[in-house]
Parts: structure tokens; sequence; C-alpha cells
């Protein structure tokens, strides 16, 4: 006798539809076991860039700081020049008998020195201490003659040139 052969039936609407709706909560369970990696994944590698950032921003920082220091150095060094140079001044504009201009040029001298910094340029403290002293007497006391003007304004002079580093900044 011949074997049964199996019947299929079409397939109904029902059963097509739970079969789909089956498939589909598959897929989204699949989509959000995937999505839960992704999203794991995106949080370390976002920590990794915070902590790159803050590594970078620390880094920056040092640099800016850095570059104050130098500019402060800078600054205090060419107050060291601006005085040498009003020194100068001073001391021509008395041997032309410019008295007023030396004493002028005598109190810019004393501005600059103000603005030095000792240990930004590397200058003895006591010499600058020394050197703004010897400013501020030629200011308030004017000498009697000339000559003993003239000998006071090249002690400043001297004094702002023994202040210069000879050796360069940095």
């Amino acid at each position: 006798m011949p074997e049964p052969t199996a019947v299929t039936r079409p397939r109904g609407r029902w059963e097509r539809a739970r079969d789909g709706g089956l498939g589909l909560l598959a897929g989204l369970a699949i989509g959000g076991v995937a999505a839960g990696f992704v999203y794991v994944d995106g949080r370390e590698r976002l920590a990794r860039l915070d902590a790159d950032r803050a590594a970078q921003a620390v880094e920056v920082e040092q640099g800016v700081a850095s570059v104050r220091g130098e500019l402060a150095a800078s600054r205090a060094f060419e107050s060291l020049l601006r005085a040498r140079v009003a020194a100068d001044q001073a001391l021509n504009e008395h041997d032309r008998a410019n008295f007023g201009l030396s004493r002028e040029r005598l109190r810019s001298v004393g501005v600059a020195l103000a603005a030095v910094e000792p240990s930004l340029v590397s200058v003895d403290a006591a010499a600058l201490t020394e050197a703004r002293a010897q400013v501020d007497a030629a200011l308030n006391e004017v000498a009697p003659d000339a000559l003993a003007q003239r000998d006071r304004l090249v002690a400043v002079v001297r004094a702002v040139d023994g202040l210069i580093p000879k050796e360069p900044l940095g």
C-alpha cells in the first residue's frame, strides 16, 4: 500500500501574522542587545576622550604658565634696559645744561627700576635697592654745583649698568 503523503494546507492569515510577529520580536531583541553593546562601547570611548581632553588641558595650562613667566622676565629685563637708557639720557641732558629734562629722565629711571622684580631677571635685590636709593638721592638732594650733580648721575648710570645681567635670559 502506498505511503500516505502529508497534506499541507495553506497557511492562514493569523498564522502568517503570528510567525511575522515572532520574527519581529526576535529582531527587536537582537537589535536591543546590539544597541546595548554600542551604547556601552560609546560610553567607554567618551570616557577615554574626556580623559585625553583633560590631559591636554593640563598640558596647555602648563605651557601658558611657562609663557607667562617668560613674558614677565622679558618685561622686567625691558624695564632694566629702559632704566639704563633713561639714565644715559639724564646724564646727556645734564651735560647740555638742560637740568629740568635731566630730572625728568632721572624720574623715568626711578619708575623703570620700580617695575623690576629682582627674581625674574637674576638681579641682586640689594644692588637693585641701592640703585633705587641712588636715584632717590639724586632726585631729592640738589647738589650745590653742576659737577657734584654730574658725579651723582654717573654713579646712577654705573649702578643701573651693573644691574643688567651679562648672560642672556633663559
